[in-house]
């Protein structure tokens, strides 16, 4: 599944009624300073940390009071409204509702549901759901060993008052819609704190048995990312390297004693460069063109709009 919208509404910048923005495979955000481009981000941390520790990265972020709209008119809570798109194209909905107390977060309403009526329904005029908390009165649909889908009354003292239920009811059996928006979420990462010195994570020598389908927040892993991008016959990221960089020839991975290092061949030397002494703007484009799902600031990183074009080739 992937998010094909989303509504913020009392978060932060975004004031009480305001629209939802359709999201596609890839997206892109321009907008002067304090426009919300680094609130949006935030919203999707958020919901990247439901399945997890909701109320662990609300503190983070300075407490449940700092995530409420400050503006006027004012509100005490705020609520992100995702519309999930599943393989079929059909919509699913995750809403969550939270206030504070104090700054502790408290969970004021949360909602799995279908986006439409089923229209075989005539006899009903709400849209069928899987999980709903109903202000402290939770129910929850469960599947049963004959496929039947069966409504299961929670007691609210079952339930962490901070935490999300897609946190506390994990089961693809039982819970099928609850567990596939739990793993949506939780493949969600944000690249927000990217440094590229000389003694960082990118550069180094890096351990050979972490994951190489997917980019980690820290780029410990770019080696094997790139490693993986390299043997599936995928020659975008080359060609994009070369845009840049016209004397580049290739990358290549050396792996030895457990740990992985990039190197970078250009024409015209007779050895290869390593990662620990290349530029800081080639680490940073090779993170960027790794295929992930990446929403960066302008400027942010260095990353020049003149290379959103290539940039946007090699992503989509």
């Amino acid at each position: 599944m992937r998010i094909r919208s989303l509504r913020l509404d009392g978060f932060l910048s975004f004031a009480p009624g305001s629209d939802p923005f359709e999201l596609r495979s890839l997206n892109v955000l321009i907008g002067p300073n304090a426009a919300g481009k680094s609130n949006l981000i935030e919203a999707l941390g958020l919901l990247a940390a439901t399945p997890n520790d909701l109320a662990g990265a609300v503190r983070k972020g300075g407490g449940a009071r700092e995530w409420l709209w400050k503006g006027v008119p004012s509100t005490d809570s705020a609520e992100i409204d995702a519309v999930l798109e599943r393989a079929g194209g059909q919509g699913i909905r995750y809403r969550l509702s939270v206030g504070a107390v104090q700054t502790r977060l408290e969970l004021l309403d949360e909602a799995i549901e279908e986006t439409e009526r089923d229209p075989r329904r005539d006899d009903v005029d709400d849209v069928d759901y899987y999980y709903r908390f109903r202000r402290g009165r939770p129910v929850i649909k469960a599947k049963t060993v004959s496929g039947e889908s069966t409504e299961r009354r929670l007691d609210r003292q079952d339930l962490l008052p901070d935490q999300s239920v897609l946190a506390q009811r994990r089961d693809p059996d039982q819970y099928p819609e609850v567990t596939e928006v739990a793993k949506t979420f939780s493949n969600i990462l944000t690249f927000n704190e990217w440094t590229f010195g000389p003694n960082t994570p990118a550069r180094n020598p890096q351990q050979a048995d972490l994951p190489e389908d997917r980019l980690l927040p820290d780029s410990s892993n770019l080696s094997l990312v790139l490693n993986q991008v390299e043997h599936s016959g995928e020659t975008r990221v080359n060609s994009l390297l070369k845009h840049f960089f016209p004397r580049f020839e290739r990358l290549s991975i050396r792996v030895v004693g457990g740990t992985a290092q990039i190197y970078f061949f250009e024409h015209g030397f007779r050895s290869p460069i390593p990662a620990t002494r290349l530029s800081d703007g080639t680490i940073r484009l090779w993170n960027v063109s790794t295929g992930q799902e990446i929403a960066t600031l302008e400027g942010a990183y260095g990353v020049h709009t003149a290379s959103f074009s290539p940039h946007g080739q090699t992503l989509a």
